[in-house]
């Protein structure tokens, strides 16, 4: 029974930090220069888009394939990029092209907030007897009035290993400028390319 406290304590102190961590983005600086962004106008963020973001005198370096899909990607070709699509009214379609091939599509039901078309929030939760991992992210976008993204990502998580708090990490990325680009003839040409060659 003395062994079994300690570690109720420890379950007991876990479970408390994962209650009150949330991967919330109410503390982002907002850009003075964006567009807000509702069911009546998602079709403005309809476009392509650099897959690496602009680096600006304060800015940190972010990749829009890691924030949308969760996981890492290396490029094929230099001329790869994102395409974004409303579908719907809450929907978008996020297309990513390299080497003129469509190497990862997904349709995002998403909300409005804020002015910001906010993803699905994503959870991963492990819990097992020796390892204990929690994971949650948060990952919106907007549209400045030069047509470029801008974008928050937050994550925080945390893992136990025998009952022990080993880490416990947070990962933000806020106000980062992805450029628009002008990569619709390389949809077209690839197109052109499959339908030629059915």
């Amino acid at each position: 029974m003395k062994k079994v406290k300690p570690l109720l304590s420890i379950l007991f102190l876990c479970q408390t930090l994962l209650l009150f961590s949330c991967a919330c983005l109410t503390k982002t600086v907002d850009n003075e220069n964006r567009i807000p962004i509702s069911s009546a106008n998602l079709n403005d963020l309809n476009g392509t888009f650099k897959n690496n973001s602009r680096i600006g005198k304060d800015s940190i370096k972010g990749v829009l394939y890691s924030d949308i899909f969760d996981f890492g990607y290396n490029p094929k070709d230099s001329i790869n990029f994102f395409e974004f699509k409303a579908v719907a009214s809450n929907k978008l379609l996020v297309t990513y092209w390299d080497n003129n091939q469509i190497k990862k599509q997904k349709t995002f039901t998403g909300k409005f907030d804020n002015g910001y078309f906010v993803f699905k929030r994503k959870y991963l939760v492990i819990p097992a007897v020796m390892v204990n991992l929690y994971r949650n992210r948060k990952f919106r976008v907007g549209l400045l009035k030069n047509g470029n993204l801008i974008t928050d990502y937050k994550q925080i998580s945390l893992g136990s290993f025998y009952v022990i708090l080993p880490y416990f990490d947070k990962h933000k990325e806020y106000n980062i400028e992805f450029e628009k680009t002008n990569y619709q003839n390389t949809i077209k040409q690839a197109v052109w390319q499959q339908s030629g060659d059915q």
